[in-house]
């Protein structure tokens, strides 16, 4: 059971990531408040597994979006607060360098 819900939490990223490199800024607002919605006071293993060991992967995408456009403000307020889901869960993705 473990397997088929790893294997479909897998296939869910994917598709969120390659939904994310493929989208305008609209639609990566509303994929970022989806995100909001269903992460919101995680714990840094809970996120893992419902990312499919690939949050560092979405963490990166979202960090060089807020370095492009932080700036005009688009969608800043949606960036930080995914920010702080992975800060707060205080998971792996803090060992590994990260720059904004």
């Amino acid at each position: 059971m473990a397997s088929v819900r790893q294997d479909t939490a897998t296939h869910n990223m994917i598709c969120l990531l390659r939904e994310w490199d493929r989208s305008p800024k609209e639609k990566r607002r509303r994929l970022l408040q989806d995100f909001i919605d269903q992460h919101w006071n995680r714990s840094g293993p809970e996120l893992e597994l419902e990312l499919a060991q690939m949050a560092s992967l979405f963490l990166a995408r979202i960090c060089v979006w807020v370095k492009l456009t932080y700036m005009n403000g688009v969608c800043l307020t949606e960036q930080l607060q995914v920010l702080y889901i992975f800060l707060s869960a205080a998971g792996r993705w803090l060992t590994s360098p990260v720059r904004i």
